[in-house]
Order: C-alpha cells, then structure tokens, then sequence
C-alpha cells in the first residue's frame, strides 16, 4: 500500500510539474509577442537633397539610405556645410517602412546648386513643396529647349542685306559654362537678339540660359 502511495505521489508530482511547464510555455506564448510590441523595429528610407547632406538624430548621423529604428517620434536636424540646416519632426510606426524626402539650400547658391549638379532631381520631384516644384518647372523647360537643339538662325545682315545662317547648340559642357545650361552661337554676338528671339518664342525665358558666343 504505502509503494502505491509513493508511486501516485511521484504521478502527481510529475503531472504538477507537466502542468505548470505547460502553462509557463503557453504563458510565454502570449506574452512575448507583446513585449517585442513595446521594442519593434521599423525602417526609415532618408531621402535628402542635396545626396551627401546629413541627418543627425539624438546625436548621431545619417547618410540617405535605410536605416533600423525603434517606432516612435524622433526629431532630427539636415545639414551641410555652406547650406541652411533644416529641423524635422517624423513618426515611425511599428512594421512599416516610412520614407521621407527633404532638402536644404545652398546659403550662396539657393536652388541654383541643384541645377549645376544635376544629381538631386529625383530626390526634389518626390518634395510636395511648393518653391522646389518651381524650381522643377523652370528646370524642366531648359532642359527641354536643350533637347531640340539645334536651333538654326537664318537674318539678314543689314550691312550687305544678304541672308547669313548661324546655329545654335548645346554649350553646356564647354568649359566657359559655369551652369547647367549654356547655349553655344557658332558666329559672334550680333546674333544675340536673334537667338532671344528665337528661344522666346520657343516659350522658354532667354534670360535663364547662359549664352556662349564663338569668335
């Protein structure tokens, strides 16, 4: 009899034991889910123009790319040297990716710097700011104009009242052009009001190229 006791006493113990392991196992089950909640990681595409500015969060910088952080809101500083830095404020929502897109201008060069580099315009169509989409429009219709060269000039020359030909190209990687768009005129400046004219009437503002003119 007492070998019986012993023997269901060890049972009890044993489904005791199973029971309780069972519970902490289901417990746990339950609850880590919860508690990885409370840390969750998301990811933040940084966007920036221009592509080698800074972003400086709670004391540590970022580069455009994707980044690993914990949800939650987070304010951070853009910055580059000779440019205007920029405060934001974003959120970050658990198991979602958030992207965000911003720029800072040049303190010398405002949007200018973009148009020489030409390397941030993908960055700067994807900014809903009302400036940057100008900017965008303005750009868009130089380069435009640059596409449809060359742009041949036919006038009379009012001293010998004969017909003189010139042409107009693409002067933007001569080494005068200190800009992203720069017009070349194969004659001499006396051409100069016949090429406004032809580029305004084109519907592109002559005044937003720099006009290059052989000797």
């Amino acid at each position: 009899m007492e070998a019986v006791d012993r023997n269901f006493k060890k049972i009890l113990v044993f489904l005791i034991a199973l029971i309780t392991v069972s519970a902490i196992t289901i417990l746990l089950f339950i609850l880590i889910p919860s508690l990885k909640g409370a840390h969750k990681t998301t990811l933040l595409s940084v966007n920036m123009a221009p592509g080698d500015a800074m972003l400086t969060i709670n004391g540590s910088d970022y580069h455009s790319g994707v980044y690993e952080f914990d949800a939650g809101t987070y304010h951070g500083t853009i910055h580059k040297d000779g440019f205007s830095a920029k405060d934001i404020t974003f959120e970050l929502k658990a198991n979602e990716t958030t992207t965000i897109y911003e720029y800072i201008l040049s303190d010398e060069e405002g949007f200018s710097y973009f148009e020489k580099s030409q390397t941030d315009i993908d960055t700067l169509g994807n900014i809903d700011d009302e400036k940057v989409k100008n900017f965008l429009t303005t750009y868009n219709k130089k380069l435009d104009i640059i596409k449809s060269l060359p742009i041949l000039l036919n006038y009379y020359d009012s001293g010998s009242a004969s017909l003189v030909s010139g042409e107009v190209t693409d002067g933007t990687k001569d080494p005068r052009c200190d800009r992203a768009f720069c017009l070349k005129v194969d004659k001499n400046k006396n051409y100069e009001w016949r090429v406004k004219e032809v580029v305004e009437l084109a519907g592109y503002k002559y005044d937003n190229y720099k006009v290059l003119y052989e000797d």
